[in-house]
Order: structure tokens, then sequence, then C-alpha cells
């Protein structure tokens, strides 16, 4: 599979090593070496999230891709995602969302008309917090996570960001999506208020950065974002071969490979289904990395 990037360097959020071995081994195959930013308080305990970084860092590190790790903390991602459902399913009222309307005036609005389609985001309902996958709180877990990571990618130099969220058939691709050009306004929007009180604005990117394959049947439809500063890369990584070739990597690397996405409902949803299989909500300590941290100067800014 040929990738066409809208612009490069590549930020790319990881979600776990399962669902970003392959898309790390393709990207580097064809010199789009990216930076990883692991960017995961949706999982419900640090001792479960230093399990899940402690698999992905040894394999990064034999492509040579660097590894960003942001704080964990599950309560602010908690307190995001309830926030963000008491507004209700399009989050109209919320400023963050005007503010992504004002960006990017074609992100898709999600108003009561629509409320009743199953996709991408589901119908609201008292019990959205603790609902199936693929619904309302998954919506606002992806805007939390990359949010993070467009505010790094765009004080740090980033041209693109993209998602391994994108590759697990367990997600809404539609959702994914949305989520990714909600932060990526909200990022672009955020740079260029900062430009204006410095009293100048935002470079354009340059000509190439913008997609040069764009009539390829495989390469994504990327219109740049007006403000020039980052882009969303909406890549579909189950197409092209990656879908069985992420599974083959997970054998070859004897990779843990987690039965629930992370967080508290997840688990809870997964053990109705298959209650034999589910593990246990709190998992064996594994001692932190310290290599990859963030310092205090490089840490994005809080949600």
């Amino acid at each position: 599979m040929f990738f066409s990037p809208p612009g490069t360097p590549v930020l790319l959020h990881v979600c776990c090593a399962p669902c970003s071995g392959a898309i790390i081994e393709a990207l580097c195959g064809q010199d789009l070496r990216p930076t990883v930013f692991w960017s995961n308080s949706n999982i419900l305990s640090a001792d479960e999230n230093e399990r899940r970084l402690a698999v992905l860092r040894p394999y990064a590190a034999k492509f040579g891709v660097p590894v960003v790790v942001d704080d964990y903390d599950h309560a602010a991602w908690l307190d995001f995602v309830r926030e963000q459902l008491s507004l209700g399913l399009d989050c109209q009222n919320s400023p963050k969302t005007q503010e992504a309307q004002a960006s990017d005036p074609g992100l898709p609005s999600f108003s009561a008309k629509n409320a009743s389609r199953p996709a991408p985001i589901g119908r609201p309902h008292p019990d959205s917090l603790s609902g199936p996958e693929r619904g309302p709180r998954c919506l606002m877990c992806f805007r939390y996570r990359l949010l993070r990571a467009a505010r790094y990618a765009a004080a740090n130099g980033f041209a693109c960001l993209a998602t391994s969220l994108a590759s697990s058939r367990w997600k809404s691709l539609e959702q994914v999506d949305a989520a990714g050009r909600w932060v990526v306004a909200i990022a672009n929007s955020e740079a260029a208020s900062r430009s204006a009180q410095a009293g100048f604005s935002p470079s354009p990117l340059p000509a190439a950065a913008e997609p040069a394959a764009a009539s390829r049947p495989d390469a994504p439809a990327v219109t740049p974002d007006p403000i020039g500063r980052l882009l969303w890369w909406p890549q579909n990584w189950r197409k092209g071969g990656l879908q069985p070739r992420r599974d083959a990597i997970i054998r070859e690397q004897n990779f843990y490979n987690q039965t629930f996405c992370g967080c508290e409902y997840s688990v809870a949803h997964h053990a109705a289904k298959a209650p034999a299989s589910c593990p246990a909500p709190t998992v064996p300590p594994v001692t932190p990395d310290p290599i990859g941290r963030l310092s205090e100067s490089t840490k994005p800014s809080t949600i």
C-alpha cells in the first residue's frame, strides 16, 4: 500500500502495540518514520497503562521510532468525557466545539436531526457513559486523547496527525475521523490565537506538504487546514494488507494482546460477553520506564 500523508513530519498517536505494529512497520518501510505519541488515560489503571507501554517501547526502538509519553491521568479523562456527554450528543454548547466549527466549517455537525443514526456516534441516552463501544463515550474518549496529541503536534512542529485507533475493527472509523478533525481544528485555532497575540500570523504549510497523490484511489482526500499549522490524516489502516499483517506481527512479537479497550466500561462489557476470558480490572504492577517521559517544558497543555 502506498501512503500519501498530507504533510510531514507525522505524529502518530498510538493506542497499543497490537494496533500500531503494522502501521509503524509500513510507514518506516516507505521512509515515513513517524514520532509515536502515547496518550491513553482511558486505561483504567496506571499499571495497565505501563504494561501496554512496555510492549510498545522495544518494538518502536527496532525501527528507530521515538516515543513521546504523555502524562497518565484517568481521573482527568473521566471528567472530560462526563463533561462532554453532559453537553449532549453533538456538544454544540461546548466552547471547544464552537471553536472547532469556526476553524473548520466542513466539520460534521451531529445535531438532533441526525441523532437517531446508530453511527458514527449513536443516540444519546442516560447510560451513554456506560453504554457499549462505538457509542457517545467512545467519541469523547477519542477527543480527549487526540486533543492532547494535536496540541503537542502543533507546539512541536509536526505537520500531520494520525492515530492507530483507526486500525481496530472494534472502533468506528467515522468517530475516529470526526474526533481527529475536531481536535486538529481546535489545535490550529489555539495556535493562531497565540500567534495573533504575539503579533504575527502562522506561516502556511509549503506546497510540498499538501497531498501530491490525492487522485490515487488509495490516497485519502485531505483538504489542508486553512490556518496552515496541522493536518489530520484520516487513513484507514485496515486496508492494503495491514489487517493480516497486524495479526501476524502480534504472533511474531508475542505481544501482550489485551482483550478490552482500556476503560472500566469496556471491561464490564467484555465481561458480560465473555466472562471467562475477561481480565480482572487490576493487573500485576509494572515498573515504569523513565525513558521517553515528557519534560515539564514539553508536556502537552492541560485540557
